[in-house]
């Protein structure tokens, strides 16, 4: 799942948010490359897709560090899995 969520947020906070509403697979925090900060969003992927609504229903729009959390299902999207391969382009007949 997409999160917005304040770019003070700790890793530790981030993870323990999720694991009370099931497994949390992998988390990743996206930041600015010069900086290292939070960009202010990340990616959550949870042991299954009930377990990843049950946090949206309870998570979405609840207040961290007076910021508002924002949280989408992205569905079939997994952080461990590799990058699909580019197709061949067809030619045109």
């Amino acid at each position: 799942m997409w999160v917005a969520s304040p770019t003070s947020f700790p890793m530790v906070s981030f993870v323990t948010y999720w694991e009370q509403y099931g497994l949390v697979a992998c988390t990743t925090v996206i930041r600015y490359k010069p900086s290292g900060k939070s960009a202010g969003y990340g990616f959550v992927e949870m042991g299954s897709e009930e377990q990843a609504l049950r946090a949206v229903v309870a998570l979405d729009g609840v207040r961290v560090q007076g910021h508002r959390l924002r949280l989408f299902v992205m569905p079939q999207f997994s952080l461990r899995s590799k990058p699909l391969s580019p197709q061949p382009k067809e030619s045109p007949s």
